[in-house]
């Protein structure tokens, strides 16, 4: 799922009509990559299969061997090498040099004294995943699993920042709030309104981005493009003040456009007032007891019930298929165990369908489409389908 949001947000998603980009516009990825996104994703795909299978270990000589000339077929090998050793290498001196700049930034941390702290910090294997320097012929990727992290849209968000600069992660913003848009459209019983225009004085402001409207309830959705801090994942009080600054402003554009709703703002008589609303906050990964019941100093007194849930729990929730979207918020905003629970913990009880939007996109990626014309090649014609 993680690699095919990557697609569906930066590749797939379009820029909405009233924002002109800056940084976002056509080549973006390969200036920032040096390659397109897709062979980007392909690459890492290759480089985190072969370092599964090869406990831990990328043997480039394996690229020259014939068992790997189908690679080629698809993706040449002067853009699979230069990606992996532009985005993806490191060498031990490297290595040790980045934790070193990483234990210091944590020493002046607020809970730099938690002993459980250092865990939740930056591995600077996330940045560059495969260590040279044990051998002429292949990498070390210690921890295999975070080679895909380094495709996922958290990593591109940092990777863009550090290229393009703060431009790029307000762009991401506005592409992730299409994005949301587009999965809450998967929903075949309910309105998806867009954000609503409305004037304050001489002044124009939007409402949430996005208003779904359902028999039975009115969903109020703001989306933000952020994820939690070290603090804050560890759950310690010194992460409050940077939850709130990432999200704050989410709860007064919700509780703003709840008072308009409930006022009769002309701007907003689409917006039934005849059944109960709630808001969720959409982040791009997610915020750890964002929805416990515990006080939260600086955020903002919700006007109605509000869930904090990530890209993930959202790409989960419009595929239910054993009950409604509705009925299941519902349910847990009425449960006073329940709606403290993460919105995942409470889908886990349920049934769910594959995402169409996230499949459309793997099966876009280079070797799910060689797979499938490899398949084909294999299949007798009157059985292809």
């Amino acid at each position: 799922m993680t690699l095919a949001r990557t697609g569906a947000i930066f590749r797939d998603t379009a820029f909405p009509e009233h924002r002109t980009p800056k940084v976002l516009v056509p080549g973006w990825d390969t200036d920032l990559l040096g390659c397109t996104l897709t062979d980007y994703i392909g690459v890492t795909q290759i480089l985190w299969a072969v370092a599964l299978f090869s406990q831990g270990r990328f043997d480039l000589s394996y690229l020259d061997a014939p068992q790997a000339a189908g690679i080629y077929d698809v993706m040449d090998r002067t853009t699979l090498l230069n990606t992996v050793e532009r985005h993806f290498v490191t060498d031990a001196h490297a290595f040790r040099a980045a934790e070193r700049v990483t234990a210091k930034r944590v020493a002046k941390t607020p809970g730099a004294s938690h002993p459980q702290l250092r865990r939740l910090t930056h591995n600077p294997l996330l940045a560059r995943p495969a260590v040279a320097g044990f051998g002429d012929a292949w990498l070390l990727c210690p921890v295999p699993q975070l080679v895909h992290r380094k495709a996922g849209p958290a990593s591109l968000y940092f990777t863009g920042f550090d290229h393009f600069g703060q431009l790029f992660t307000v762009e991401t913003g506005y592409l992730f709030e299409q994005y949301i848009g587009r999965q809450l459209r998967l929903l075949t019983d309910a309105d998806v309104l867009p954000e609503i225009s409305y004037m304050v004085g001489r002044q124009k402001k939007e409402s949430v981005d996005w208003i779904v409207v359902f028999d039975d309830l009115v969903l109020l959705v703001e989306a933000k493009a952020c994820m939690p801090t070290e603090n804050a994942c560890l759950g310690l009080a010194f992460g409050v003040d940077e939850t709130v600054r990432k999200i704050g402003k989410a709860y007064d554009q919700i509780n703003r456009t709840e008072q308009l709703i409930a006022s009769r703002h002309p701007d907003f008589a689409a917006v039934p007032r005849d059944r109960p609303r709630h808001g969720i906050v959409v982040t791009l990964e997610s915020f750890p007891i964002a929805n416990a019941p515990v006080p939260v100093p600086g955020l903002p007194d919700a006007a109605l019930p509000v869930t904090v849930a990530s890209a993930q729990e959202i790409e989960n929730l419009v595929t239910l298929t054993d009950t409604t979207v509705s009925a299941l918020l519902l349910a847990r905003a009425a449960d006073r165990e329940h709606s403290t629970w993460s919105l995942d913990a409470v889908l886990a009880q349920h049934s769910t369908d594959r995402n169409p939007i996230l499949d459309e996109v793997w099966a876009s990626y280079h070797w799910s489409e060689a797979a499938r014309l490899r398949r084909e090649a294999q299949t007798p014609p009157g059985q292809q389908t």
